[in-house]
């Protein structure tokens, strides 16, 4: 608790509005993996010291106006920070059925594990294990309002994309027949980052939705709007934890 005091303190003259997550080195897949890890434990500091700067912004907001600019600048932060920083450390990480592994491309990783590591690493408190091993749906249904969630069965790929592109960008997670990884929405852009389990291509990887055997082989789909939603801002700033019932 006090080092957390300390981390608000030392960042309470900066500026908000200039808080930006480092951008990731072009050069980092050819870095060796323990100097990726170091990297990315920056990454992951420099982000958590912005959640608790924001944190303390959003305690002393007074007007629903000013409480939405921090949910916005926060949702900013997060997204990006996800998306062009966190999940470009993973790349190249081997994937493995039983793959646990906390550490970039030390290790393996299993679908589900990786999308709950990448959100715990990200400060939400969450219980990884447990949601990694249940079924994508139920692991949806924690971390995903239940107002976003959408089921389209019977192979409707195109109607899964449909109902993307009419989102919000932001970061989805999508639950497969037997896979799950996320969705980065981004104007007419779709892309699959997931631990691809397939043949010959497998690790963590992003694909686009139009290619990627694992959507157009599919028939069951499970998509959660992970990151639009209001109150999960506010759960990750507050440091809510999640529970499964």
């Amino acid at each position: 608790m006090k080092t957390i005091h300390f981390v608000v303190v030392l960042l309470a003259s900066c500026n908000v509005a200039s808080i930006e997550s480092p951008g990731v080195n072009k050069t980092v897949k050819d870095m060796p993996p323990e100097e990726v890890n170091t990297y990315y434990t920056g990454i992951r500091n420099h982000l958590n010291a912005s959640r608790l700067q924001l944190a303390a912004e959003l305690k002393n907001t007074r007007t629903k106006a000013e409480k939405n600019e921090v949910y916005s600048k926060a949702r900013k932060l997060l997204v990006h920070t996800m998306i062009d920083s966190m999940f470009t450390c993973w790349y190249g990480t081997e994937w493995d059925f039983n793959g646990t592994t906390t550490k970039p491309r030390i290790g393996n990783i299993a679908c589900g594990y990786f999308v709950t590591t990448l959100i715990q690493q990200a400060g939400f408190d969450i219980p990884r294990i447990n949601l990694a091993q249940c079924a994508s749906s139920s692991m949806i249904d924690v971390l995903c309002p239940q107002k976003s969630i959408a089921i389209i069965t019977k192979n409707k790929v195109a109607q899964v994309k449909e109902h993307l592109l009419a989102q919000p960008d932001g970061l989805f997670i999508l639950g497969l027949d037997t896979h799950t990884g996320f969705i980065v929405k981004s104007g007419k852009s779709l892309e699959f980052v997931h631990s691809n389990y397939s043949f010959g291509n497998d690790g963590v990887t992003h694909e686009s939705f139009d290619t990627c055997s694992a959507i157009q082989n599919n028939h069951y789909f499970v998509i959660g709007n992970f990151s639009q939603s209001d109150t999960t801002i506010k759960n990750w700033l507050e440091g809510t934890a999640y529970v499964m019932e």
